[in-house]
């Protein structure tokens, strides 16, 4: 580790050392409710090597000695069984599988993805660096196609992109909640009606080229790319792609 790290940690050792017993007693007590008419759970001990029943023994008493655990008489009885961690040690681990057997399920409403991603993208922070923009028009890439002018939209944070080019502003704040606003509005695709006509309106420019399909009442179609600095330059050659959709 680095000097300063290591410094750092000798500095502020007694964060890091294991509990000497357990916390204070707390007013509301965690329950574990079991289903109606259940017989308590009994799970004779697993078989254990002779060198991991050491180290149980050496563990138990070690918690024993500091008030974590305590003697008990009760009917449930789980067996325990020891993981190996990272560093080679021990982890003691109760296997509670016979009692979530028994036990009264937790049911709880489920959040909608759709909700989700909403407050993802509107608790998004403003970029710091260009790596964290490139992952927030990443994730609003993905839905673009939902998004009506997606490209005119973003295209002042896509400039930010470019090799020492970003510098956070107050205009690129407005750009960055602007784009957030237009990704947690509701989509109006539609699945497309055959049986009346489709019009392709086309519009190109020197940022974007757009291709929008109106249905009768609901747009069935929209998209939006944002051209390369190169394919920006070539006025004669922005309409036509656009027919190609």
């Amino acid at each position: 580790l680095p000097p300063d790290i290591t410094a750092l940690l000798l500095r502020f050792d007694p964060l890091f050392q294991p509990p000497p017993s357990l916390p204070p007693s707390r007013p509301t007590n965690h329950r574990i409710y079991l289903l109606p008419n259940s017989t308590p759970v009994n799970v004779k001990p697993y078989r254990y090597p002779h060198s991991q029943k050491c180290e149980l023994k050496r563990q138990v008493k070690e918690l024993l000695d500091k008030s974590m655990i305590q003697p008990s008489r009760s009917p449930f009885s789980s067996p325990v069984l020891l993981v190996r961690k990272k560093d080679g040690s021990w982890r003691c681990c109760v296997d509670y599988r016979a009692l979530n057997v028994v036990t009264v399920r937790d049911r709880f409403p489920m959040p909608t993805i759709d909700e989700l991603l909403d407050e993802l993208v509107l608790d998004w922070p403003p970029p710091a660096n260009v790596k964290a923009l490139r992952g927030f028009l990443g994730l609003t890439g993905f839905y673009r196609k939902f998004v009506k002018q997606y490209a005119t939209i973003a295209s002042p944070l896509t400039a930010l992109l470019r090799k020492d080019a970003f510098a956070w502003t107050s205009d690129a704040q407005h750009v960055f909640d602007a784009l957030k606003q237009a990704m947690t509005q509701a989509p109006v695709l539609a699945l497309p009606d055959f049986s009346v006509p489709f019009t392709v309106d086309t519009d190109a420019s020197g940022t974007a080229m757009v291709h929008y399909k109106p249905g009768p009442h609901n747009v069935v179609a929209d998209g939006l790319s944002r051209l390369p600095d190169v394919s920006s330059g070539m006025c004669y050659a922005l309409s036509m792609p656009n027919f190609i959709f």
